[in-house]
């Protein structure tokens, strides 16, 4: 037993000492490792040299890389391509393993009984978790990004920064789970103070930093505590907002925040580093669900927290650690991995959300659709002067409940649950899923109606997302029609039933043509790429046929 039970790591030992056997023991001349290795060295020597010679700043860095810091190596290389290759990692492995080696352990043997090695028990850190930690905030810009159990225990750290008595100002329009925990659980258990405000109004947020209103803060205010005026601790945003897409101005809010000390957390979780870059815009904390578009296919629940500001990060840390919600080494590794195909899907995802929502403008049915990458979207300009894109979920109303769940129902692709930022197409009615823990009298003073019908855009073609959508869609305006008409809707005059369906059929076509448009896109760069790996081959050829020409003789 004593064998088996110690067998494992006396072969690691071994294997440390001896990477090869040895009947094929490497000769005393330096082993491939020791190359390697002495080149990274080397090349971060160059790096260093580099960024000491010219003197740049960070924020030049990013301007020289597209606002992308490329993490202190000089590379310059983009997002989508970090994402493969990350400059550096968090602990050297000496094997080289082109995939993220797994440390799935909860226990590390010590030096001695006198002193301490890097890693001693998970709850406290892993070398896979630190790898995923140190990836994050290479890709965030931040001093350091931390790992946890569930976007809900991130936000739940970040909450605590505010003490027992403190403030904390809050977007009046949350992720259901975010709103719960800021009026139910921080005012009773944490003796905290919460305003919500609507974040896309800059004066009335302006006032609820300042407590100008004696705790009302906002246009609802349900959490005001009358003529007590209390500093604020933390401001907490999402932008675009979670399931309306209203758009807050990171910048001017962040910069608020810092004006009257402050903390500033954005909820990127509908953007993700690779569409906005809340640290760049001048927030503390990015916090992102990466049960999203970092895990990519629902099969892992976590949370990050990227942080500018070492004693702000060893603080959420303590945290961490102390109420041991470090997210554990196997969905660390599931993580690491799913950040390799994340560009890839994110840019798919976000593609088909914009045809959806373009198409879903030009329907009958919606009364009212919510995507920032509509041009007509409220704030569609601030949102492209801090993000890249539109992002891949959307909602839209119908004015009738009996329309919206017709259409949620009525969807093959479109799967009925929570959650967003899979490869696969979601469909929910929040008041009912993921904000339903908002009381339905806050829910209707916030204007989030039952109605609203929120999509989570996956990767499939989005031809066939488009005919699948058309065919719910149908299905929603019988429902409408049925209990006569959109329920509130002002008197206005509705359409034919025939005039519905043409308009519907139109909008259609529309989609199917962009749908094949994208997809000769698609094709064409294939195209172009297959284009230029042959001019590669035929320019490598004429050099080595140069090279193997006979010199003539020098002349006398």
């Amino acid at each position: 037993m004593a064998l088996l039970l110690h067998a494992s790591s006396a072969a690691c030992a071994r294997a440390a000492a001896s990477p090869l056997p040895p009947p094929c023991r490497a000769p005393a001349a330096p082993s491939s490792a020791a190359i390697y290795w002495g080149r990274r060295r080397h090349r971060r020597r160059l790096a260093a040299a580099a960024a000491a010679s010219d003197g740049a700043s960070d924020g030049d860095a990013a301007a020289r890389t597209g606002g992308v810091p490329d993490g202190g190596d000089g590379r310059g290389y983009h997002l989508p391509t970090r994402l493969l290759h990350p400059p550096s990692s968090a602990f050297e492995d000496p094997f080289r393993a082109s995939g993220s080696p797994l440390y799935q352990t909860a226990t590390f043997a010590q030096p001695s009984a006198v002193e301490m090695g890097p890693y001693d028990y998970t709850r406290s850190g892993n070398p896979t978790r630190s790898h995923f930690e140190h990836q994050m905030a290479l890709l965030e810009g931040a001093d350091r990004a931390l790992a946890f159990t569930s976007g809900m225990a991130a936000l739940a750290a970040v909450a605590k920064l505010a003490p027992s008595g403190g403030r904390i100002v809050a977007g009046d329009d949350l992720y259901g789970g975010t709103s719960r925990l800021l009026s139910r659980v921080a005012p009773a258990v944490c003796g905290v103070e919460v305003v919500f405000v609507d974040m896309s109004d800059l004066e009335a947020v302006a006032a609820a930093i300042r407590n100008d209103g004696g705790g009302g803060g906002g246009k609802n205010g349900e959490n005001g505590d009358g003529g007590n005026r209390k500093k604020t601790d933390l401001v907490m945003i999402e932008s675009p907002t979670n399931p309306r897409m209203q758009i807050a101005d990171v910048r001017a809010v962040c910069a608020l925040v810092r004006a009257h000390g402050a903390v500033s957390c954005v909820d990127n979780s509908f953007m993700s580093p690779l569409l906005q870059r809340p640290l760049e815009l001048g927030a503390d904390v990015s916090m992102i669900s990466g049960t999203k578009y970092i895990g990519g296919h629902s099969d892992v629940t976590l949370g990050v927290l990227a942080v500018r500001g070492s004693g702000l990060a060893d603080r959420l840390a303590f945290l961490q650690n102390a109420e041991g919600a470090g997210l554990a080494p196997f969905d660390c590794w599931l993580a690491a991995r799913g950040l390799k195909t994340m560009a890839l899907r994110v840019e798919r995802a976000q593609a088909n959300a914009a045809l959806l929502a373009r198409f879903l403008d030009a329907h009958p049915l919606p009364t009212r659709v919510n995507y920032a990458g509509l041009p007509g979207h409220p704030g569609a300009a601030l949102h492209a002067s801090q993000a890249s894109g539109g992002g891949a979920v959307l909602s839209f109303e119908t004015g009738s409940l009996a329309a919206s769940r017709a259409v949620a129902e009525g969807s093959d692709l479109f799967k009925i649950t929570v959650s967003f930022g899979g490869v696969e197409s979601l469909v929910s009615l929040p008041c009912f899923m993921s904000h339903a823990a908002i009381p339905a009298a806050v829910r209707a003073a916030r204007g989030l109606p039952d109605d609203l019908v929120r999509l989570a855009v996956g990767v499939e073609d989005a031809a066939d997302l488009a005919r699948d959508l058309h065919a719910a869609m149908a299905l929603g305006l019988a429902a409408r029609d049925a209990e006569g008409g959109v329920v509130g809707g002002g008197g206005v005059a509705l359409s034919s039933a025939v005039d519905d369906a043409a308009a519907a059929d139109r909008a259609l076509a529309r989609a199917l043509a962009e749908a094949d448009a994208m997809r000769d896109a698609g094709a064409r760069v294939v195209e172009l790429e297959a284009e230029v790996a042959s001019l590669k081959e035929e320019l490598a050829a004429v050099a080595s046929a140069a090279s193997s020409k006979p010199k003539a003789p020098a002349a006398r």
